[in-house]
């Protein structure tokens, strides 16, 4: 089956959405009686709510409840005047403010709160069906089932197009998050760790109830990775509303540990030059500084993985507001860090390294990066890196995941399936790769198991 697109049409979930939220209506409003498409808009506006409801398209710049949308892609929605469809939805400020080209993020987007609240309550009371279809409209699990769900024909990965989920399981889990965050009902604003959990589950809740699980859909994307194809996706939720969606299936979470380091290590060590600095970061260098940052700056861990993962795609570390450095650990920190000579050290090998390892993966017009990294459109150094890396990764997920039945689904570096012996996979992707590339490429796998208990998750 060519699917190339998988929606969910709910005519029912609309209807309730717009009952709750009138401000996402057009028809019959003297002050649009202009507009043109309107049905289209307002199903538009609706597709933004549910956004900003699900935390989708938040602004990398602002809190946690500020989305970023393009001025071109409000504009193909809504028109040349899309500030009068959004104001009475959205608070923002007016003019140009806020903008940043060099940045990439957009003027913040905040859902007013009383939307936000109602909006809230129809989804999670929300008890209707509707009907998943593909790119032509024909409707698909219903009449159909197709058995493998990865639609790229250089992929020997097999999972299934639908991962089932037991609806009563997921009313229970839902049920036990809300007993943890009561405040929410009364504000519709709380914080977002369990209410996001929460509205993400409810979401979720529609799709098991039209197919008894959720679609589970990938496509060769242009870095050569397996990502997301339809409407919704694993991959779009976060580790945490994974595993309490999955949650008494007894599954592992698995994923390689430091990937796109490792991977650049290996070839380094293929090219002769020697890595000391990055060696120690992934031994435990790594987790000793988030566990300084932590206590003494709370700079979550993750911050700091992100941080570092920006140094290899080229980002500069330096003291300024545009940085991802700087914006993940704060000024005063980078300073401190940028004095210390471990890191400029880093840096510099990260620098030598890429240059040793692009001489060999020049940039080629019309080919993109395919499972063994060979080949990038990019023209940037730092895009062609990390095409090389995706690349390489693909080919790592490949190896651990194509001579299993029974892989649920992937995660870009990991995947969810029934136990697996790691040490082993680890040696076939060594073993392997001396056989495909003449070196080994050494990659250690994390595991864990998905527990059973909501407050274990979480």
């Amino acid at each position: 089956m060519g699917v190339r697109k998988i929606e969910l049409v709910d005519f029912n979930f609309r209807q309730t959405m717009m009952d709750a939220v009138p401000e996402i209506r057009i028809e019959g409003k003297d002050e649009l009686k202009w507009s043109k498409r309107k049905k289209k808009k307002e199903r538009f506006l609706l597709g933004l709510v549910m956004k900003s409801l699900l935390g989708t398209n938040r602004h990398k710049n602002r809190g946690h409840l500020q989305d970023s949308f393009t001025c071109e892609k409000l504009t193909r929605g809504l028109g040349r005047y899309y500030k009068k469809y959004m104001t009475p939805l959205y608070e923002f400020s007016e003019g140009n403010r806020d903008y940043s080209c060099t940045d990439h993020y957009t003027k913040a987007y905040k859902l007013r709160p009383e939307v936000r609240g109602r909006a809230r309550s129809a989804l999670r009371k929300y008890d209707g069906s509707g009907t998943v279809v593909d790119e032509k409209g024909n409707p698909i699990f219903k009449y159909r089932r197709p058995k493998n769900g990865n639609k790229c024909r250089k992929s020997e990965i097999k999972v299934p197009a639908l991962i089932p989920i037991d609806l009563d399981t997921l009313n229970r889990t839902i049920e036990s998050l809300e007993a943890i965050d009561p405040k929410e009902g009364a504000s519709g604003n709380a914080k977002p760790s369990v209410t996001e959990d929460i509205d993400r589950l409810c979401d979720s809740r529609r799709w098991v109830r039209v197919t008894g699980g959720v679609p589970n859909f990938y496509q060769d994307q242009t870095t050569g990775r397996l990502g997301r194809l339809g409407q919704f996706h694993i991959i779009g939720m976060s580790k945490t509303q994974r595993m309490l969606l999955m949650r008494t299936k007894d599954w592992y979470d698995f994923d390689f540990k430091n990937c796109h380091y490792a991977i650049f290590r290996s070839l380094c060590s293929h090219h002769g030059f020697q890595t000391p600095c990055i060696d120690d970061y992934l031994d435990d260098h790594r987790d000793r500084l988030a566990d300084l940052l932590w206590p003494t700056c709370q700079i979550p861990h993750a911050a700091t993985k992100k941080t570092f993962l920006s140094f290899l795609n080229g980002a500069p570390f330096a003291p300024h507001h545009s940085n991802t450095a700087t914006r993940n650990l704060g000024y005063s920190v980078v300073e401190i860090l940028k004095e210390d000579p471990w890191s400029g050290n880093f840096i510099e090998e990260i620098r030598k390294g890429r240059d040793l390892i692009l001489d060999e993966f020049p940039r080629v017009q019309g080919v993109t990066t395919n499972v063994v990294g060979k080949g990038t459109t990019a023209s940037k150094k730092k895009s062609r890196l990390s095409h090389v890396l995706v690349g390489y990764e693909r080919w790592a997920l490949e190896t651990v995941c194509r001579d299993f039945p029974d892989t649920q689904c992937l995660i870009y570096d990991g995947w969810i399936s029934p136990d697996r012996d790691v040490k082993k996979l680890e040696e076939s992707i060594v073993d392997r790769s001396m056989t495909e590339f003449g070196f080994p490429m050494e990659l250690k796998i994390k595991k864990e198991k998905i527990p059973d208990s909501v407050a274990a998750i979480l």
